[in-house]
């Protein structure tokens, strides 16, 4: 019986060392970064912060906190890395982190409410800061 492809054994011994140097060459990539992971929480209510925004300065690896705050970024380029955290009514929080190839670093961040205008402080309970009226008019 005749093989729909029939190849030299030649041909077939490079075709195998082709296939494994992509596989080892992935596998080294993989190996030469680290992974960061952490939680968002807002210490002024106990809770968590849900689709915080995550990222490396500089790159472009960034992810978003999930429902209980956690996140999780993969792929980070061994050294000291930049991060900086999001969310719509808090401060930007920033840390440097040193990451290593092949390794998890685990770091936190607890983020607290703008101050409100009128008292000058965080809300307690972590509620939504309500501005001064104010009039939209054209010309």
């Amino acid at each position: 019986m005749r093989h729909l492809f029939s190849f030299s054994p030649g041909f077939r011994s490079g075709l195998r060392l082709a296939c494994f140097s992509v596989f080892l060459a992935v596998g080294l990539w993989a190996q030469g970064t680290g992974v960061i992971e952490g939680r968002i929480t807002n210490p002024s209510t106990g809770g968590v912060l849900e689709h915080a925004r995550i990222a490396v300065v500089g790159s472009n690896v960034e992810t978003l906190s999930d429902s209980d705050g956690f996140y999780r970024l993969n792929g980070v380029t061994p050294g000291i890395a930049q991060l900086r955290v999001f969310f719509s009514g808090f401060p930007t929080a920033t840390a440097a982190v040193n990451v290593a190839a092949g390794q998890t670093v685990q770091q936190d961040f607890q983020l607290t409410p703008l101050a409100s205008r009128a008292s000058g402080r965080p809300n307690a309970d972590g509620s939504v800061v309500k501005l001064d009226e104010f009039v939209v008019a054209t010309s």
